[in-house]
């Protein structure tokens, strides 16, 4: 039986190692995610150069990711701050913030999440150029993570100038398919499709409350939607994700659009060789909901097991799939239900 849903696998310093894209596809990877967060021109083409040479003749596709306007801490080096302890971010300097806030609402005693909010910190002050926070819990970072301060009515656009400059350079590296990041209406989805012209996918990433409240006007116009449940989870709360997710999928499915569902599907596989029991089942359930694809970040991009995590999704699609399918035909009760099924 054919796999139906797709596997997709974020690029980077786990699988640079030679071969080893080569396997991933050999377990399973339909498809190479490259995060335009974490590089420059020359690194996505380099990127890209390697994937298509490795994948020679099979069919697997490439998956640009903008970098949107998603606020990352930036700093000079590795940070460890204790509960309790507290640390000064400024506009410009040692350490600071990339895209610099501005608040609707003030921030002070608000929560400032740092990587898909496992660490948590309290906003102590805040001015134009400068926050002071505070750790509620341990924090270990070394920049780059994102940072996210939930309710605080945040107000930042979908498409930065350096989107803008990527969506002019893509186009001669022909990525079959490009996300769009932090969407939050038909419109960022419009001006990124005009901006790319041709043949190209274009996914929007559901990442913002207002854009599941907007979501059947997004998908006129894109041709699929991302579950991102990251800095989706902050933005509508960890535990409306569940029927977000299902109901997002369904969306997509009224649409005919691609569906796709990322952030920690395995992601203790990031240092382990086997997944826990709670992922095998988030994976099968993405499946059940309906998923056309899942995707993997941190497992592949920096983890240390790229290919058992691919070989791990697949089995499990695979298992889901084969039981569904038998599940299906023994309900089969005529010729008109076969035809349907």
């Amino acid at each position: 039986m054919m796999r139906a849903v797709k596997i997709i696998a974020t690029w980077g310093p786990g699988c640079w190692r030679e071969g080893v894209a080569a396997e991933m596809m050999e377990a399973g990877c339909d498809c190479f995610r490259i995060n335009l967060s974490h590089c420059d021109e020359a690194d996505a083409e380099e990127a890209i150069r390697r994937l298509r040479k490795a994948a020679a003749s099979r069919h697997v596709a490439v998956m640009a990711d903008l970098p949107g306007v998603k606020m990352r801490l930036r700093t000079d080096g590795p940070i460890l701050l204790r509960e309790g302890e507290r640390l000064e971010v400024r506009r410009d300097g040692p350490c600071r913030i990339e895209v610099w806030p501005v608040f609707a609402d003030s921030p002070v005693g608000g929560a400032a999440l740092l990587h898909d909010g496992s660490m948590e910190m309290r906003v102590v002050e805040a001015s134009s150029d400068r926050m002071l926070l505070e750790a509620r819990t341990e924090c270990a970072f070394e920049g780059g993570e994102g940072i996210a301060f939930p309710g605080a009515g945040v107000d930042l656009p979908a498409i930065t100038e350096r989107d803008e400059r990527w969506l002019r350079w893509l186009p001669k590296m022909r990525p079959d398919w490009v996300a769009l990041s932090f969407v939050r209406d038909r419109d960022d989805v419009a001006r990124a499709r005009a901006a790319l012209g041709g043949r190209v996918g274009l996914m929007a990433k559901i990442e913002r409350a207002e854009a599941v409240e907007r979501i059947d006007s997004i998908l006129e116009v894109a041709d699929g939607l991302m579950v991102a449940r990251g800095d989706l989870g902050l933005s509508v709360g960890l535990v409306g994700l569940p029927l977000l997710q299902k109901k997002l999928i369904r969306a997509a499915v009224r649409r005919d659009r691609v569906s796709v569902v990322a952030t920690q599907m395995l992601e203790s596989m990031t240092r382990n060789r086997l997944p826990t029991r709670a992922e095998v089942l988030d994976v099968a359930n993405a499946i059940l909901d309906g998923a056309d694809a899942l995707l993997l970040t941190d497992e592949t991009a920096v983890g240390r097991h790229p290919v058992e995590a691919v070989r791990q999704v697949a089995r499990i699609a695979e298992r889901v799939e084969s039981e569904v399918s038998a599940v299906e035909e023994s309900e089969v009760s005529g010729v008109a239900d076969a035809v349907c099924d």
